[in-house]
């Protein structure tokens, strides 16, 4: 027979279980991103990945840009205000099963654009899809 202590730990145990597996996701709007990111109106040459950080709640995404300068952020991003700004992107081979891949930084992104103090590329994010057509001069 159980003990009516050991019977209500366990009631507490399952029902904290319960409630903490059933998160269906963030507790905060949030808003799909994509879009084009380019350079005097041409595509960046060399693996760029754009991040976007949003100084009120720190909260920081990067995406891939692709060969067309095409980018899109892979988790949904919380609505808010951020600054977008390139950087190289970086094989960090986590597996360690050989060498990293260089990257091939390139020098045409002007400097300005390299970190967020300094980038002019702002973004609202919103709820829903977003798409954003950042232009680098």
């Amino acid at each position: 027979m159980m003990k009516p202590i050991h019977g209500t730990v366990c009631l507490v145990v399952a029902l904290l279980a319960t409630s903490l597996g059933c998160n269906n996701g963030p507790d905060y709007p949030v808003g799909d991103v994509s879009g084009k990111l380019t350079l005097k109106g041409n595509p960046i040459k060399g693996d760029v990945e754009l991040f976007l950080m949003d100084h009120k709640t720190g909260f920081a995404y990067k995406a891939l840009v692709t060969e067309d300068g095409g980018f899109e952020v892979n988790e949904p991003v919380r609505v808010g205000n951020y600054v977008a700004y390139v950087q190289p992107a970086v094989d960090l081979n986590l597996s360690m099963d050989g060498a990293p891949t260089p990257t091939t930084a390139t020098a045409a992104v002007p400097a300005k654009y390299t970190n967020d103090a300094r980038s002019d590329l702002l973004a609202e994010v919103k709820e829903g899809p977003n798409h954003f057509a950042f232009e680098m001069k």
